[in-house]
């Protein structure tokens, strides 16, 4: 288990995992741009104190559909939140925006480097997840956090 102390927040990270990963390198085509593309899955144990940050990373070219990418990679982040159950507000949990920054940014380090292994040795070992502004990605993915406007992804309560 790694501690991770922001100004805060402690929190640490109880698991790293690669759920998945495909390549179809048959589509590639090295006259057309890559495009990286970012999904999340949020959920959360509050009795437990966990969250579950799942990081889906598509790889594509521009007239590709998302359901037939390049290449797709799938990683599950598990961080345990000290006084978790503090963020509970009436029937839904509240997650400051510092802390699900910070899980946005460890996630998409872990991502970097699990893309980067399993790319090694393939037509697209060359392309690498982008360095990424994690406040500009938190609030892209949760703009109601931030006061921004609705969103899909807001935090789902995981089954204990």
């Amino acid at each position: 288990m790694v501690e991770i102390k922001n100004n805060r927040y402690d929190f640490s990270l109880e698991r790293i995992k690669e759920l998945s990963f495909g390549l179809d390198e048959v589509k590639f085509d090295s006259k057309l741009p890559v495009l990286f593309k970012l999904d999340n899955y949020l959920g959360y144990n509050l009795e437990k104190g966990l969250i579950n940050f799942t990081l889906t990373t598509i790889v594509k070219h521009p007239e590709m559909d998302d359901d037939a990418p390049l290449a797709v990679q799938v990683v599950q982040n598990l961080f345990r939140v000290k006084n978790f159950s503090s963020y509970k507000y009436k029937k839904t949990i509240k997650i400051p925006t510092e802390l699900l920054t910070s899980i946005v940014s460890v996630s998409v380090a872990h991502s970097r480097a699990f893309f980067s292994k399993s790319l090694s040795g393939t037509i697209l070992d060359d392309y690498l997840i982008p360095v990424i502004n994690p406040v500009e990605v938190a609030m892209e993915f949760f703009p109601k956090s931030f006061n921004i406007g609705h969103t899909k992804n807001q935090p789902k309560a995981l089954k204990k």
